[in-house]
C-alpha cells in the first residue's frame, strides 16, 4: 500500500470546473461579458468602486482581469468550490478574498466593508422566493448608496413569486439608493 501523500492539482480542478460549466450553460461567456462589462462601465477608474462580491472562481477571474485595481470578495458555501478557488486562484496579491457563507443566512456580516458593485451568475437560482427576498434585503444593507447589482442567473418562479420578487427588488433598490451610480 502506497502511503505517500499526493498533491492536488488545483488548477486542473479549476479547468475541469470551467469545462463542466461551459457545457451546462452554453451562453456563459456572454453572460460573464455582460456582467464584467457592466461593472467596468459602472466603476471606471473610481478608487471607491472596486469591491465586487461574487461566487468563487470564474467570474472573479474576469472581474480582476478587467479591473486591475479591484478587490473581490468571493462568497460561497460549497466547501469544494471554495477549496478549488482558494488553491487554484490564490489571493491574487491580496485582491481576492474567499468567504464561506450561506446566502440565506446573514452572509453580509462576513464582509469587511460595504460593496459598490455586487454580482452573481449562478448562485441565486438555488434560493426559494422567500430566501431570495431575504438576500435582497441583506444586499440592500451592504451595498453603498449608488451601488449596482448585476445578476446573470436564470430565475424561474410562478407569477405570484415573480410579483413578490419584483416588489422586494424594488424595495431593495430604494434602500440601495436606487441602484444608480451617483456619488
Amino acid at each position: 500500500m502506497n502511503t505517500t501523500p499526493t498533491s492536488t492539482d488545483w488548477r486542473r480542478w479549476y479547468a475541469r470546473w470551467e469545462t463542466q460549466q461551459k457545457r451546462y450553460m452554453p451562453d456563459r461567456e456572454e453572460r460573464f461579458g455582460v456582467i464584467t462589462g457592466t461593472v467596468v462601465a459602472f466603476c471606471g477608474d473610481s478608487p471607491h468602486c472596486h469591491r465586487p462580491r461574487l461566487r468563487p472562481g470564474s467570474l472573479a477571474q474576469r472581474i480582476l482581469g478587467a479591473l486591475p485595481s479591484a478587490r473581490v470578495t468571493a462568497i460561497d458555501m460549497d466547501a469544494v468550490l471554495l477549496a478549488i478557488g482558494r488553491n487554484a486562484l490564490g489571493d491574487q496579491g491580496g485582491r481576492l478574498r474567499f468567504v464561506d457563507a450561506d446566502l440565506r443566512d446573514h452572509w453580509e456580516s462576513r464582509l469587511h466593508a460595504g460593496v459598490d458593485p455586487a454580482v452573481s451568475t449562478t448562485a441565486l437560482h438555488w434560493l426559494q422566493a422567500g430566501a431570495l427576498a431575504g438576500f435582497y434585503e441583506q444586499l440592500a444593507s451592504v451595498i453603498r448608496s449608488g451601488g449596482v447589482f448585476v445578476d446573470g442567473d436564470h430565475l424561474a418562479f410562478g407569477a405570484t413569486h415573480r410579483r413578490r420578487r419584483a416588489r422586494h427588488a424594488r424595495a431593495a433598490g430604494a434602500a440601495c439608493g436606487g441602484l444608480r451610480r451617483g456619488r
